[in-house]
């Protein structure tokens, strides 16, 4: 799960890697440039990739993708621009012409589900953290209740086991 994740990731920033101009677009709310810095990503080498492609970008507000190519390798993140290169499918260039979308499309279809699916998680979390909480200090949430109940109940009704069932 954490390689389809981290896969995922860098398919995100692949769009970016293609076409950095981008970062200077503007959606419906943000630029792609502030969507890219409120990304959490979970992939530290990655994270670092996505924290000096921004870097870069506020100094000069204009880059290629020869030139961010070249500066992220000097920082040593030649690995993990080759695997956004990989996870994008086209081994060579950054991201690739998918059918006639553009580097923007992608990241404005991608971006989206990015965020979802990290406010899903953090909401799971947060009910989580809330059932460990509300059933603190009650050994497994009640379940020990349940089961005196259950064998009181039964105790009086002898029950037999695998009734209704074939023997195998």
């Amino acid at each position: 799960l954490a390689r389809l994740e981290a896969r995922r990731e860098a398919a995100l920033l692949a769009p970016i890697l293609e076409e950095p101009g981008i970062l200077g677009e503007r959606g419906t709310v943000a630029t792609v440039e502030e969507e890219l810095a409120e990304l959490e990503l979970e992939d530290p080498a990655l994270d670092r990739l996505r924290q000096e492609t921004l870097a870069l970008w506020s100094e000069r507000h204009r880059l290629d993708a020869e030139e961010l190519a070249a500066h992220l390798a000097r920082c040593g993140l030649a690995e993990p621009v080759a695997r956004v290169r990989s996870a994008s499918g086209t081994g060579g260039a950054a991201g690739g012409d998918e059918e006639g979308v553009s580097p923007l499309e992608r990241w404005r279809a991608m971006a989206p589900r990015r965020r979802r699916r990290l406010d899903r998680e953090r909401e799971l979390e947060a009910l989580a953290s809330g059932a460990r909480d509300a059933f603190a200090g009650r050994p497994l949430g009640g379940l020990d209740r349940l089961l005196n109940e259950r064998d009181e109940d039964g105790a009086s009704e002898p029950v037999e086991p695998h009734a209704g069932r074939a023997p195998r």
